[in-house]
């Protein structure tokens, strides 16, 4: 990025002020009028521009990963650089400026071979983030994702739990603690790093209320935090639960450690597979069915929007399918 100068009168004289690094340094004009500082500025700009060094894929993965790093979580960062990784290993390590459209366009042809359109486009996109960041940095002067489309995808309803189907899997669930877990995921709607990271400080009872938030070492993944309502089947749960308020921080925890997300995900993926249910069901489905549930209830889109925490509407309407009974009590509402 190129250095900003900025002029500033001290003493007699004015003088050029920027920022090397973590420290502000100084030069004098010794120009005692602003006219004549600006014009030795507009030189001292020009004697002092460096030219940006062309990177190639490869020095900009690692540039990307050491700027990036601690701002975002990691579990965040990692799709960023494997598709970095994997767009140099099809195309090859290139300058960027090199990269063009009919690049991006092989690389299309060549990874469906191999991974989904859904999962294509995710790389798609996370490199169109990265090329931007590039662009940003002044380092690129164009992204050549811009101009390519995502794959056209055909939408498909999101897969979840019946109430049938929780009440078996719940029922077979032999660890206390994994049975309030998927009650309250099924409930809450809450995502598993959200309820992993949950903490007694974000509980309050007498409210009836929880509040995911930033914290160290864990960011929300829009980055704010929510404040959902109880319903009376969690409210239980974590009115029982509070007796370990003092032997952990965290609500959702063994033996005082904080629970293992792989850990959470492997058994309740066995208790699918042994109970015979669809096998498409994972842990992220509870979320899903939290979202259907409050749909098929009658709770607008917009309420449920606010509960899951999604930053945008149309994420949402991969629900709408499911209020077409709603709509049409709706519609009866109005008559001659």
């Amino acid at each position: 990025m190129s250095t900003k100068y900025y002029l500033m009168k001290r003493g007699a004289y004015y003088q050029i002020g920027w920022v090397e690094g973590d420290r502000r340094k100084w030069r004098t004009t010794k120009c005692t009028t602003k006219s004549e500082a600006l014009v030795f500025l507009k030189s001292f700009e020009t004697q002092n521009e460096k030219k940006v060094e062309p990177l190639r894929l490869s020095q900009f993965t690692e540039l990307f990963r050491t700027r990036i790093n601690g701002t975002i979580r990691k579990s965040t960062l990692r799709p960023y650089l494997a598709s970095l990784k994997s767009f140099e290993s099809v195309i090859s390590d290139k300058l960027m400026s090199e990269y063009n459209v009919d690049d991006i366009e092989n690389y299309k042809q060549k990874r469906l071979q191999s991974i989904s359109p859904t999962t294509l486009n995710i790389e798609l996109r996370s490199l169109k983030s990265t090329f931007n960041s590039a662009v940003k940095w002044e380092l690129l002067k164009e992204n050549p994702f811009r101009k390519v489309s995502l794959l056209k995808i055909p939408q498909r309803p999101p897969i979840y739990l019946t109430k049938e189907d929780f009440k078996k899997l719940i029922s077979v669930v032999k660890e206390p603690l994994l049975r309030d877990v998927f009650l309250f995921a099924v409930l809450t709607g809450f995502r598993k790093g959200e309820m992993l990271n949950l903490k007694w400080s974000g509980v309050d009872l007498q409210k009836r209320q929880v509040t995911i938030e930033n914290s160290e070492g864990f960011t929300t993944k829009s980055g704010k935090s929510r404040t959902i309502p109880l319903n009376d089947a969690v409210f239980d749960m974590l009115s029982k639960r509070n007796a370990e308020r003092n032997r952990c921080e965290y609500v959702f925890h063994r033996k005082g450690y904080k629970l293992n997300d792989l850990y959470l995900t492997h058994r309740f993926k066995k208790y699918v597979v042994d109970l015979g249910l669809n096998p498409q069901l994972h842990l992220h489905s509870c979320r899903h069915t939290a979202a259907s549930w409050l749909v098929d209830a009658g709770v607008s889109l917009y309420i449920v929007q606010n509960i899951l925490g999604h930053a945008n509407i149309a994420t949402t309407q991969i629900y709408s399918h499911l209020s077409q009974n709603t709509l049409q009590e709706s519609v009866n509402k109005v008559s001659l």
